[in-house]
């Protein structure tokens, strides 16, 4: 063998384990703790880039601490649904939108300077939360948050009202369908009080992805 088939015969083997490495990278799922952090208080002032100067880590603008799988293939629209998917159990009127993801070191939080059209997909969110927690903050207000949630819960409640009174309003002859239809409405979700936070990871509830497919 010369030495150019040599070389064209490790090259293909180079070739050949750089795709193998690239197939096992799309299966890759890093199990990573996300804490939902509270939008910061009038106190902490914000920069000439309008970004919030870097502020100390408190218990009580911890939100709620939870589980999620990290995908080696995730775009940061699928990362930002996970985190709604777990969030949404204490803050049902959340969206994917309502918050953003920032940087702890030590005990100080910092918002990452990125250029325009930054995505924070499995890559870049990877880098920026190492192999420690993720970290991301509300735009809104926990009090802001929690009027959405009183407000989506009323609007279910009267829907449900509006339902139940259209099906008193059948005639008798139908009333057992109309039993076997309303068994099948979901309940709307309930808004429970957001436990304060504490500096002991276990002294919290953790909701991760794994429970809330369970619960569906």
């Amino acid at each position: 063998m010369s030495a150019e088939d040599r070389y064209r015969t490790g090259l293909d083997l180079l070739v050949q384990r750089s795709d193998r490495l690239q197939q096992v990278q799309l299966l890759l799922s890093i199990p990573k703790t996300v804490w939902l952090l509270d939008k910061p208080s009038k106190e902490v002032e914000i920069g000439d880039d309008g970004e919030y100067e870097d502020y100390s880590v408190t218990d009580d603008i911890v939100l709620l601490k939870g589980e999620f799988d990290l995908v080696s293939n995730h775009k940061e629209e699928d990362i930002r649904r996970e985190l709604e998917e777990i969030f949404s159990r204490k803050f049902p009127g959340i969206t994917m939108y309502d918050f953003e993801f920032v940087k702890r070191d030590r005990n100080i939080i910092s918002t990452p300077v990125v250029k325009e059209g930054h995505q924070w997909d499995f890559a870049h969110v990877k880098h920026l939360c190492g192999n420690g927690r993720l970290y991301v903050r509300l735009i809104t207000s926990k009090e802001e948050m929690e009027q959405k949630d009183a407000t989506l819960t009323t609007s279910s409640q009267l829907s449900q009202g509006s339902a139940s009174t259209s099906f008193s309003r059948m005639p008798s002859h139908a009333s057992a369908s109309a039993t076997v239809r309303l068994s099948d409405v979901p309940h709307s979700a309930a808004v429970s009080d957001v436990p304060p936070a504490v500096s002991d990871d276990d002294d919290l509830p953790e909701f991760g992805a794994a429970q809330s497919n369970a619960n569906h």
